[in-house]
């Protein structure tokens, strides 16, 4: 297997736990509610306490901000350039630094986009149907204003314009998937009202 072969099937890993942890958060499981294990055994397990954030490469931070911050409207805690010697070790990789940003996600967490510098980058995108790929969802008021600012800025989604969403569970919701500048599918999802 080549080095870009295995840093792909990697990334699309981590990139499928991801959702997997986003999707459990999603769900609301309260803290502690693994019915694998019992009590006595999630103590010598350990056990997910919950969920802190989630990261993802970009290419261009400053047109990743663009999205993010500019058309998404999500609050910046910081811009700032990593370096210390113990990112090599945990990452295992040789970057000369990487370029952090934290944005708030209303309701706890953040989005933490990283621009790796000083390394060889490939380009790792996929289709959501593709396993190995992955989206965030962010629950959102004013989807067709959120929608036309984000066209408006050049961005593009997988539907022409907000979906209704006509059938089970989340009847009566809206829902669109943009594209975010380096491929990462973001879905904006409006409850159906009354819920």
């Amino acid at each position: 297997m080549s080095t870009h072969s295995g840093k792909m099937l990697r990334e699309a890993l981590c990139s499928s736990l991801l959702s997997l942890l986003i999707s459990s958060v999603s769900a609301g499981q309260p803290r502690g509610s693994n019915q694998l294990t019992t009590e006595g055994q999630k103590n010598q397990m350990g056990e997910i306490t919950g969920f802190f954030h989630g990261g993802i490469t970009v290419k261009n931070m400053d047109e990743s901000l663009r999205f993010y911050h500019e058309g998404l409207g999500l609050p910046l805690k910081f811009d700032r350039l990593l370096d210390g010697p113990y990112l090599n070790v945990v990452l295992n990789l040789t970057q000369k630094s990487i370029r952090a940003a934290y944005l708030d996600i209303p309701g706890g967490g953040f989005i933490e986009l990283l621009e790796y510098q000083g390394i060889e980058r490939f380009d790792a995108s996929a289709r959501p149907c593709d396993y190995g790929s992955g989206h965030f969802c962010f629950y959102v008021e004013g989807i067709d204003e959120i929608a036309q600012r984000l066209f408006s800025m050049g961005y593009r989604a997988r539907s022409e314009d907000c979906v209704d969403i006509t059938a089970g569970p989340n009847q009566g919701a809206r829902s669109l998937y943009m594209k975010d500048p380096d491929g990462y599918y973001i879905e904006l999802f409006q409850k159906a009202p009354g819920k």
